[in-house]
């Protein structure tokens, strides 16, 4: 096979994708030898292990999880104790008590419970300070009748530190999404870059050959010496093309590096023997599947997710500012028992004591509460006008990244035939030129024509590509999601 030949195997892409069946790097290996090809399956697994960006974004969950923790904590089991002595005095006393208060999610119910002993010469108006010998055990609860009875300030905290938690998923899976279709992008252009190496490679092959059939007719007298400086004129110029692109392909590998990782997380750069020999086959977008994507992407985007979870907390915040407007009512009941003998005969405190009382608290204006109110109703409303524009942003985006997929498939399907007419152009030129009707000008035009066909063939290989990844990324999906059916929350 002639370098040209192998020029158009290499651009042409006339066999079918083995991309799903070709071997993988071992990202969390070593570097992969030479030989192997760099898929963008290797390339995605490796952002979604070890991509710091997105380990820094998960940690959205443990921060989520830590503040639900902390918010919990309003309803922890409080202990308390407490002592009080009078040595010396008229009256000498000893009193201890040790209580429990248990706050609750039901209906805003507090229970409590404790021991308490009272001894010692009291005052006739602290007599009720004084237990039977055994202490004292009490119990009950208070309970809100109106304000605080469906929500209060510590279950609002909770029920907002919960959908916290929940919302913690689309920020994730947004990020993945960006990182997966910025990584996917970094990689078609380290693959072009490296197509247009191979190519700038086959160039100053085809030169140095015909310098070989040149020279040997030049020494039969066929050619005139000038044409051997010619040729040599034409290896140095496309010398200077290879070396412009490998420069650009290392650029582009040191750009897929800070996506394509190892197993410490650690970049890997990816040499050009790595690069695959052909784009996978383009498939021809379908418009009319356009509207059934639209419905997708609002299922799947996370922003709509995002907003729901804000909407959501909004509506917690409105239910804590009714809730503030609300007479406060609450009863309390409690029940109590002394133990032991009496204290003093014949004063015996051991009938059981049951107490209830009532407390109610209105603020006439009520300013505070309702001033909250209505941020939060506003709030709300603001929501619900981000979610209309986004579900209409959504769309829009969904439709332009389909215009610009179809446009990319078009413009490969035309680069391949340019590239076709191209080729033949230039074969048809050195066969002229074989035949002395035409000269090294001539053939090096069709040649760098040929050459540029080709470099733009890869282009719009690498756009339709990128395209692609752009309008997984509108339907909320990544190309990582798509390759290897990851989890990714809800997706």
């Amino acid at each position: 096979m002639t370098a040209a030949q192998s020029v158009v195997v290499l651009l042409l892409g006339a066999l079918a994708t083995a991309s799903a069946a070709e071997e993988t790097v071992p990202i969390a290996g070593a570097k992969p030898a030479g030989e192997q090809r760099l898929s963008l399956v290797d390339v995605l697994v490796s952002v979604r292990e070890h991509y710091p960006l997105l380990a820094a974004v998960l940690e959205e969950q443990a921060l989520a999880d830590a503040r639900l923790l902390s918010k919990q904590g309003a309803f922890d089991l409080r202990l308390g104790a407490g002592s009080k002595l009078k040595p010396e005095g008229f009256y000498e006393t000893y009193q201890g008590d040790v209580f429990v208060e248990q706050p609750t999610t039901l209906f805003g119910a507090d229970l409590f419970g404790g021991y308490r002993v009272g001894s010692g010469d009291f005052a006739v108006w602290d007599g009720g300070e004084e237990t039977n010998d055994g202490g004292e055990f009490r119990l009950g609860f208070r309970l809100p009748l109106l304000r605080n009875r469906a929500i209060d300030s510590r279950r609002a905290a909770l029920r907002k530190a919960e959908i916290e938690v929940d919302a913690a998923d689309p920020v994730i899976r947004e990020s993945l999404i960006d990182f997966s279709r910025s990584a996917s992008f970094a990689y078609w252009e380290w693959v072009a870059s490296g197509m247009r190496v191979g190519l700038a490679e086959q160039l100053v092959a085809l030169a140095r050959e015909r310098q070989s059939q040149l020279t040997r007719r030049v020494e039969r007298g066929a050619l005139p010496t000038i044409d051997l400086a010619d040729n040599e004129r034409l290896i140095v110029d496309r010398e200077v093309r290879f070396i412009a692109a490998e420069r650009a392909f290392e650029q582009a590998a040191i750009d897929l590096s800070l996506f394509l990782r190892d197993a410490e997380g650690e970049p890997l750069t990816a040499d050009v023997a790595m690069v695959p020999v052909e784009f996978p086959t383009e498939d021809r977008p379908d418009s009319e599947e356009v509207a059934d994507d639209i419905a997708r992407a609002h299922a799947q985007q996370p922003l709509l997710q995002e907003l729901a979870f804000l909407e959501r907390k909004a509506a917690v915040d409105l239910a804590l500012a009714e809730n503030q407007m609300l007479p406060d009512i609450a009863i309390s009941i409690a029940g109590s028992k002394d133990v032991g003998d009496p204290a003093k005969s014949p004063d015996d405190k051991g009938p059981a004591v049951l107490e209830a009382a009532i407390k109610f608290d209105l603020p006439l204006q009520r300013r505070e509460a309702k001033g909250e109110a209505a941020v939060a109703s506003a709030r709300l409303r603001q929501i619900q006008l981000q979610q209309k524009y986004a579900r209409d942003r959504i769309a829009a985006d969904v439709r332009n990244a389909m215009t610009a997929l179809r446009a990319a498939y078009d413009q490969v399907s035309l680069a391949r035939k340019n590239l076709e007419l191209a080729q033949r152009l230039r074969k048809a030129e050195e066969r002229k030129l074989l035949l002395g009707t035409s000269n090294l000008i001539n053939v090096n035009i069709r040649e760098l024509q040929a050459f540029d066909a080709a470099a733009t063939l890869i282009a719009t290989q690498a756009d339709y590509f990128r395209a692609l990844a752009n309008y997984r990324a509108a339907l909320g999906e990544t190309d990582a999601a798509t390759a290897l059916s990851v989890d990714l929350g809800g997706s």
